[in-house]
């Protein structure tokens, strides 16, 4: 049953991030990756801490770039001072 959950969480990756290879892919579902044991201390499998890879990944593509906010700021700024002018004349 996990290899249905594993193919829709690549699914999530890649679509955050079309350009994404399988070895990618593979490394941040090892990141994530968690060791599941019994009672008796054995190793039984592995989950992936599904919530946390979405965050991050999330995280990582909606931080705006350096030089964004700036160039904003500043086209703001202009506009006001533009409009300023127009309401003084």
């Amino acid at each position: 049953m996990a290899t249905p959950h594993v193919v829709g969480l690549v699914s999530i990756l890649r679509a955050q991030n079309k350009n994404m290879s399988s070895s990618e892919a593979k490394t941040l579902l090892q990141k994530y990756a968690q060791t599941v044991q019994s009672d008796a201390g054995k190793y039984i499998a592995s989950a992936i801490d599904t919530y946390a890879l979405i965050q991050d990944i999330y995280t990582e593509n909606t931080e705006p770039e350096e030089d964004e906010t700036p160039q904003e700021e500043q086209e703001q700024d202009e506009n006001q001072l533009s409009e300023e002018a127009t309401q003084e004349k």
